[in-house]
């Protein structure tokens, strides 16, 4: 993304009896140093669920940066599907979820009698002994359906080509493949979790195997069942780029919101390229990170997760902070935020992996990460220090919470402050929950013309969250010399019903060149 960025690496994590730990003094510790070397950007791709935003490590040290005029760059978080699953929440950071790209690795299961192709995906390199029709063997009918090491029968698996189910966060692939391996199998079908939807994670893999989707799996598990003699190969296609199937799509994995500690603070705020990334790699650890079973070592790797999608958005800042010298963190942020695109390589709404249904806010933010047209935003929601801290007063919080923040050995008296509602943080995004302020919303905004333009006027387009009637004022902003920032506010009001506990539209500011676009989250409960 910045291909001249000089980068800094700074410790943080250790591992422990093999797992891995990122202490909060270390995390805290490592952003200090980092803002006292002067860096422009900081990005972090880790972070956790925390009860309170005062306990995230990152949104503490953030806070100290951003005062500094860094860029805090982080990612969401892998525990999607689910809902209320993202990090780094603080409205000061940018929050990062992952998106697929057009970049595929098939590998094809095709099945004996007929029975069709099943299009999964691997990163295996090496002798395919499982290229020609073999026997197929259901791994719950040789001992284990999740095909756990040493469960597997070797008079049932050996020579044959083994179907195994998967589940989130308790099988890994390649323990998997290590179990048929030693039973003496010489391929392997494994399923993704069934909440995955139609997301594939390609791996390393130590034997011919194809991760394929639940759905597929259920269809090879009946073929398996149904015939005497079921067989099957895995063909394996390599690198392929081509337009289907649509890309970008969310990440089943990818975190979502709605935000934890503000609900009326979107998040995640955008996505970007986060499935099958080639990343570098320590000769350290092997591709598969499974150094017992695998001893391979190599310089890159394909991997994925938001910690992928994050540092695309910090070589991003890393090129505004050059191109745009004078423009804030929040401004910075606000660019690659309206100028998100929402839409796939086939024209379509972009979609989520997890349905195979159109994302929403929660999904994907503003969209999908565009750097060129961040270049040239036209306006850009600004927002200080100062801002946050009273975001920090409207979210409740005391002198000694919002003193973890500032860590300056200032004290802040809320009651001195001017009284807002936490919507009224001047975001890129706008979220309402009803239940919270009653049924009608009002969120205040401020932007600024960052354009060429000094005499430019824009007007608004609206797109009302279904059951809901939104209304603009003014529906028209003329900036000139003396007016590079104009007030404007959106007023959200509830229908009688909804077909859903959340919806969405959008607001769009336009001068016939730049389209500023905001989503517009509505929540009834």
């Amino acid at each position: 993304m910045a291909v001249r960025a000089h980068i800094a690496s700074y410790k943080v994590c250790w591992r422990d009896d093999g797992n891995a730990s990122c202490a909060t003094s270390d995390i805290l510790a490592g952003m200090n140093e980092a803002i006292a070397d002067g860096v422009d950007v900081i990005s972090l791709s880790l972070g956790g669920l925390k009860p309170q935003l005062y306990n995230e490590p990152t949104s503490l040290g953030a806070f100290n940066a951003i005062r500094r005029g860094i860029v805090v760059s982080t990612s969401a978080g892998n525990d999607g599907p689910g809902t209320y699953t993202a990090n780094n929440l603080a409205p000061w950071v940018i929050t990062v979820g992952a998106s697929s790209i057009d970049r595929r690795f098939p590998a094809h299961v095709v099945l004996g009698h007929n029975r069709g192709t099943y299009i999964g995906t691997s990163l295996y390199f090496g002798q395919n002994t499982a290229g020609s029709f073999l026997p197929l063997v259901y791994g719950g009918d040789a001992g284990s359906a999740l095909c756990e090491y040493g469960m597997l029968s070797s008079n049932m698996v050996t020579g044959k080509i083994v179907l195994c189910y998967g589940t989130k966060n308790t099988t890994n692939p390649i323990v998997q493949e290590a179990a048929v391996q030693q039973a003496g199998g010489v391929g392997a079908i494994i399923s993704i979790a069934p909440e995955y939807g139609d997301f594939l994670q390609s791996s390393a893999d130590i034997l011919p195997t194809s991760t394929i989707t639940f759905k597929d799996t259920e269809t090879i598990h009946s073929y398996a069942q149904s015939v005497a003699d079921p067989v099957a190969r895995i063909d394996f296609l390599g690198t392929v780029i081509n337009q289907s199937p649509s890309a970008p799509r969310v990440a089943a994995f990818s975190s979502r919101g709605p935000n934890r500690f503000a609900p009326e603070i979107l998040k995640p705020d955008m996505i970007a390229p986060g499935v099958d990334i080639l990343a570098a790699w320590t000769r350290e650890m092997s591709p598969t990170m499974a150094n017992v079973i695998d001893n391979r070592c190599v310089e890159f790797n394909i991997i994925s997760g938001t910690s992928m999608a994050c540092p695309h958005v910090s070589g991003i800042a890393a090129m505004l902070k050059v191109a745009q010298p004078s423009w804030s963190p929040a401004a910075i942020k606000s660019a690659m935020m309206t100028t998100a695109y929402n839409v796939d390589n086939d024209g379509n709404a972009i979609k989520d992996m997890a349905t195979g249904q159109a994302a929403g806010p929660f999904e994907l933010g503003s969209g999908h990460v565009d750097p060129n047209r961040a270049l040239d935003p036209g306006l850009v929601y600004n927002t200080t220090a100062d801002d946050y801290i009273t975001f920090l007063c409207s979210l409740g919080y005391n002198s000694s919470q919002i003193a973890l923040f500032t860590n300056d050995g200032s004290t802040t008296d809320c009651s001195t402050r001017p009284r807002r509602s936490v919507g009224d943080l001047n975001y890129p995004a706008f979220s309402v929950v009803f239940a919270r302020s009653g049924e009608q919303v009002t969120q205040r905004r401020a932007v600024t013309n960052v354009g060429a333009n000094t005499n430019v006027v824009y007007n608004v387009t609206i797109t009302a969250p279904p059951g809901t009637t939104l209304t603009v004022t003014p529906t028209r902003l003329a900036f000139d010399a003396q007016r590079r920032t104009l007030d404007y506010s959106i007023t959200v009001s509830a229908g009688a019903t909804s077909s859903s506990e959340h919806q969405w539209g959008s607001i769009v500011w336009s001068d016939g060149q730049h389209m500023v676009r905001s989503p517009v989250v509505a929540t009834w409960q």
